[in-house]
């Protein structure tokens, strides 16, 4: 269990602003979203119309592309006509049995209008036994293109499977 997972918990809404109850969004005129998919591997494209709040129209565009490149790496793609985002996942075989889990997530994103990009590393490990110990541990390094650096350590000790303490 990672620590980070169960502070994100909440994140996974569907869309809903718990800081925002009554956010009222318009509705939108025009939508239309096309999906396929084969095995390990699927596309979808939305195209939608909606009123400006200014009298206008905005026409919205996102394609995403998802596909597991290999039995170890997962991949997707996703461009909208603001943003465009690139996400790798490695989860090596060798390391990920017997209990352990390591994973090692790329995340880019590029905003063509205002000219800026991020991007983000994310190292987990956890699940080795240490005696009655389950250590669980994130490293994730960001930065941006203000060159913004952060370096975040994160950590979850599960003592026999019931007490966890966590940083």
């Amino acid at each position: 269990m990672w620590f980070g997972d169960v502070l994100d918990s909440h994140d996974s809404t569907m869309g809903y602003e718990y800081d925002n109850p009554w956010k009222k969004d318009d509705t939108k005129m025009f939508a239309l979203k096309v999906k396929s998919g084969v095995k390990d591997t699927s596309l979808s494209v939305g195209q939608d119309v909606v009123k400006d709040g200014k009298g206008g129209y905005n026409c919205k565009h996102k394609s995403e592309l998802k596909t597991k490149l290999s039995g170890e790496v997962d991949a997707k793609l996703v461009s909208s006509n603001k943003e465009h985002e690139a996400e790798l996942e490695w989860k090596p075989t060798d390391l990920n049995k017997d209990g352990q889990k390591v994973e090692l997530e790329l995340d880019l994103k590029c905003q063509p209008i205002p000219n800026t990009w991020s991007a983000e590393v994310e190292l987990k490990a956890g699940g080795f036994d240490l005696g009655p110990i389950k250590p669980w541990t994130t490293l994730k390094f960001e930065t941006n293109n203000k060159l913004a650096h952060t370096l975040e350590y994160t950590q979850n000790l599960v003592y026999e499977k019931e007490f966890n303490l966590a940083w």
